[in-house]
């Protein structure tokens, strides 16, 4: 035969294939088997449910439900002090299956003027008339502190936490944290803040909130 390949002939189970030898092999004989009933199914990643009680000596034994809860405070606030003039004390519990950061942000925020403006205010609010905005929660620092975490540094500001959460805390699945917030007159007010911060009423509820903790 002529050409650099030289072929021979192979017989297998009664049918004849030519191969060729050495260079420019064109065909192999080839086989395969299957293995079949794979199968995966993911689990659940989780869930939070965030539980609320207030007034409970002991975190551990509260009584919690999903809320809303009313904490019916009331308070007088002394612009010429710093000292604390409102505490509030709950207890949270993670009630799902998955951990995470635990927040606080303020809602359905009111600042408005009460009924009387004081004598000196007229000179530095523009807006010291009956129900027009007020100016108490631009002079407000609020604390946090956790059982289940640091607390946060003070001060926090109080419009800070009507624009974003802020986060203080992880609580597990089935953990169960304390929380005590307190809010006070800021040291950093201005004396022309506190003038037009008088005279003004201010509500508020606090939200808290429990979110996936971040992926390192």
């Amino acid at each position: 035969m002529n050409g650099s390949a030289r072929w021979f002939l192979l017989t297998a189970l009664g049918a004849a294939v030519i191969l060729p030898t050495g260079s420019g092999l064109v065909s192999l004989l080839s086989d395969s088997v299957t293995v079949t009933g794979n199968r995966a199914e993911s689990g659940s990643l989780g869930s939070h449910d965030l539980q609320v009680a207030l007034g409970a000596a002991d975190c551990d034994t509260a009584s919690y439900s999903d809320g809303p809860v009313n904490a019916a405070v009331d308070a007088s606030v002394d612009l010429s002090t710093t000292d604390p003039f409102m505490q509030i004390d709950v207890c949270l519990k993670n009630n799902g299956s998955a951990a995470g950061s635990l927040g606080t942000t303020f809602d359905n925020v009111m600042d408005i003027e009460a009924d009387i403006c004081e004598a000196d205010e007229d000179a530095v609010d523009s807006t010291c008339e009956l129900h027009f905005d007020g100016e108490l929660a631009d002079v407000l620092d609020v604390g946090i502190s956790a059982s289940c975490g640091s607390a946060a540094p003070l001060p926090l500001s109080f419009v800070d936490l009507v624009n974003g959460v802020s986060f203080f805390a992880a609580l597990d699945a089935g953990d169960v944290c304390e929380v005590t917030i307190i809010v006070r007159v800021s040291e950093e007010a201005s004396e022309t803040a506190l003038r037009a911060a008088q005279s003004d009423v201010l509500t508020w509820d606090i939200v808290f909130t429990l979110e996936d903790v971040a992926a390192p």
